[in-house]
């Protein structure tokens, strides 16, 4: 008989113990002839692993043949398997949604899982990762969210704000209603938004590109190391774009600074033309006919007919009181409910839109 030394206790009732392939030099059935005195006398509850298929047998009545299968046996349990209780009790295996890749050191589990954090109705996953608002979410290593609503994603990643959304390595968000994304972002003013690896925005505010820093209020900052200081209402636009005071706007590396009344000005697109022409050629909102040395014909093509669409025709070149430009449609549309309208005076003009079906002066 084997010595109890051979034996691994379990701590199950009737003093089990697990006999292992190692301590019994058997490898069947326990329930065979062949079997040593280890297993025919082996206490109730105790365990045995067969090898090969793998199976585990518990003794369950006394004698020789008191062993039962209570998991793999014919194929056996693969390598891999992780082994778990079904509904009846007995070990089984799903490899296909819960396996352990030892070459890889990964487990692979197919499914929801879920982890309750201390906040209600909380969520976090990961190693010590830390869901202590309530409905808030961490995931990660060391992800923290704290506060009610909040979220964080990311080795680190840290939303202490309400509302507050961190997303990135390191990523921080430590005020009210902030979203910062990207590895080292912060957000340290509430309602603003970074994006980018160490970005930074302040109150209301917004920084995209990587070390973009709108960190002062209201303030835009777009482009790689764009950077509003600490100047409020400010804008910086493009790689290295520099803020030089509240309500100033800079736009690129040499930070030329930006007409903002320049582009609050419409702009149309012009086409300047000396023959007979027509608008499919010509997006161009304006129609210049700069030569009338014979008459012209402007031809308004069905393709061009947009809702909305504006196109004004005028004469550049002084003459149409000799030589009339016409203006015609392609097709069976109409010019406030004509075929043709005329300019017939010098330096004349004519401005239509369109409704998607004709065209009306205006």
């Amino acid at each position: 008989m084997t010595a109890f030394e051979d034996f691994v206790n379990l701590e199950l009732p009737r003093r089990p113990v697990m006999l292992t392939v190692a301590n019994t030099g058997y490898d069947a059935d326990p329930n065979a002839g062949g079997a040593p005195d280890t297993l025919k006398l082996a206490p109730i509850g105790s365990f045995y692993l067969q090898e090969t298929p793998v199976t585990i047998y518990q003794k369950l009545t006394p004698g020789a043949t008191g062993w039962v299968n209570v998991g793999g046996g014919a194929g056996g349990f693969l390598p891999g398997s992780v082994l778990f209780a079904d509904p009846g009790g007995d070990l089984t295996e799903d490899n296909a949604n819960f396996f352990w890749n030892d070459s890889l050191d990964l487990l692979r589990i197919i499914g929801s899982i879920s982890a309750k954090g201390a906040g209600s109705n909380s969520e976090q996953f990961g190693l010590d990762a830390q869901a202590g608002g309530s409905e808030s979410v961490a995931v990660g290593h060391l992800a923290s969210s704290t506060q009610p609503n909040s979220i964080a994603v990311g080795t680190g990643a840290s939303a202490t704000g309400f509302d507050a959304i961190a997303v990135g390595n390191a990523a921080g968000a430590s005020v009210a209603g902030v979203v910062v994304v990207g590895q080292g972002a912060i957000g340290s003013g509430s309602d603003g938004v970074a994006v980018g690896r160490i970005t930074s925005v302040g109150f209301r505010s917004v920084a995209i590109g990587w070390n973009a820093n709108s960190g002062s209020a209201r303030s835009v900052a777009i482009g790689p190391s764009a950077n509003t200081v600490a100047f409020d209402d400010a804008i910086a636009l493009g790689s290295g774009a520099l803020a030089s005071a509240n309500n100033d706007g800079q736009w690129g590396a040499a930070s030329v600074p930006i007409d903002f009344q320049s582009y609050r000005q419409l702009a149309l697109g012009r086409a300047g033309v000396a023959v007979n022409t027509d608008t499919v050629t010509s997006p161009q909102a304006i129609i210049g006919v700069t030569d009338t040395s014979v008459a012209r014909t402007v031809t308004l093509q069905t393709a061009t007919l947009t809702a909305g669409r504006v196109v004004i025709v005028k004469d550049e070149s002084g003459l149409a009181g000799t030589n009339n430009i016409t203006v015609a449609t392609q097709g069976a549309e109409t010019i406030d409910g004509a075929a043709t309208v005329v300019i017939s005076t010098n330096y004349g003009v004519v401005r239509l839109y369109s409704n998607g079906t004709n065209w009306f002066i205006f």
